[in-house]
């Protein structure tokens, strides 16, 4: 859908969003994800869980791993904080 609205190929996509964040688009959706939930977090706008499944995360042990990779904490630690 990101390519399709854009008007590119998704090859295209993928060489010229590697080429510029590092990161393929895949990669780039989830650290955006991960950095909106980390607001909503700040924000105390909910349970973990929830959070997760608001951004876009169907697994919330997968979600914790990601967040944990992007924030060195657990998104547990990061609402206490």
């Amino acid at each position: 859908m990101f390519a399709e609205k854009l008007a590119v190929s998704r090859s295209l996509l993928h060489k010229k969003l590697t080429a510029l964040t590092g990161e393929s688009p895949g990669e780039l959706i989830k650290r955006f994800r991960l950095n909106k939930a980390a607001k909503m977090l700040e924000l105390k706008s909910g349970n973990v869980t929830g959070i997760a499944f608001e951004v876009g995360f169907n697994d919330a042990s997968y979600f914790t791993a990601c967040f944990r990779k992007q924030f060195g904490i657990s998104p547990s630690q990061y609402h206490k904080n």
